[in-house]
């Protein structure tokens, strides 16, 4: 606001001189004069509503700070219009989806297994073995990953029956099929199974094969239709079989129509047979270098051989 410097009314008159604007920051009105003018023209001395003092106007520096509150005000607004929209349109999505942000990476759960569970339901034929833990299991109850499906016209027919839980396997007389599994990055194992020589084809064989490299060389344990055990040695096409490490009759195995437990387990420096979960046969310093092991068929004479493998369980060193 300008305002003028005046000379008193009572002073001599002095030689004109130019006047000056100057600035000032403080404001005050002459109430007395404002006064005497308003009752010479017939209005009231004073305003009811007028202020006693001038007020400056607000800085423009000041201003600034309520844009930005209208501003945020306006945001915050959208972003609750945006949240709403968003919940109608997807009721299901998380404030991270609905704003674009990307998702958070939640840490994997722990899941624990209640082994003790496990063996006494669907799996009881689960062993308990030291210095071995369980690797993989099946039952057959489903299309199975490890046994296929094989159909060889004159030689094998395979395959998983999940209506009766079993994978059978067919051969042709004269003829030996088997299933092997690939466990090479392995330096040891155990694998079991459970085993029925089918009462129809009662001169074949369950077997169990170990250190297969290729169909002349492997060790062989099979159990025939009338309960009978043996381990034999293939080696170049040639067999031989191994002296059993039972007295007859020392353990009960089933004949066709009821089912066996057999096993093979290799360490690498010795081979073990189990039949019904005693010891058959022991195999140390093994001739035949590792190889896959597996399960097998046997029709050894001129009748075909059929055979249910009820589970197999691998297990694997701690």
């Amino acid at each position: 606001m300008a305002v003028d410097n005046m000379q008193s009314s009572g002073s001599s008159q002095q030689p004109a001189q130019q006047t000056t604007t100057t600035y000032t920051t403080t404001y005050a009105t002459n109430t007395d004069a404002s006064a005497r003018k308003r009752a010479e023209i017939g209005l009231a001395p004073e305003r009811e509503t007028a202020p006693d003092a001038v007020l400056r106007p607000p800085e423009e520096s000041s201003r600034t700070p309520h844009w930005l509150l209208v501003w945020c005000v306006g945001l915050l607004g959208l972003a609750v219009l945006f949240l709403l929209l968003g919940r109608i349109v997807n009721p299901t999505a998380t404030l991270a989806e609905l704003f674009g942000l990307p998702p958070q990476v939640q840490a994997p759960q722990t899941i624990t297994v209640n082994t003790s569970t496990l063996r006494s339901t669907a799996a009881a034929y689960l062993a308990q073995l030291p210095g071995f833990r369980l690797w993989l299991t099946d039952d057959f109850a489903a299309p199975s990953k490890i046994a296929p499906t094989q159909a060889i016209p004159g030689q094998v027919n395979a395959a998983v029956l999940t209506d009766i839980g079993v994978y059978r396997m067919q051969v042709e007389p004269y003829q030996m099929g088997w299933t092997l599994f690939d466990l090479a990055d392995l330096t040891s194992y155990h694998l079991e199974t459970s085993a029925s020589v089918s009462a129809q084809t009662p001169d074949g064989a369950a077997g169990l094969i170990a250190r297969f490299g290729g169909p002349g060389n492997f060790y062989l344990l099979t159990v025939d239709g009338g309960g009978t055990p043996s381990v034999q040695v293939w080696s170049e096409g040639q067999q031989a079989t191994l002296q059993s490490a039972l007295q007859p009759g020392a353990i009960a195995v089933n004949p066709a129509g009821q089912a066996n437990r057999l096993a093979v387990e290799d360490d690498g420096s010795r081979i073990r047979f189990y039949v019904n979960q005693a010891l058959v046969s022991e195999i140390v310093d093994p001739q035949l270098p590792p190889g896959r092991p597996g399960i097998a068929t046997v029709a050894p004479g001129p009748t075909a051989a059929t055979v249910d493998f009820d589970w197999i369980a691998i297990y694997r060193p701690e």
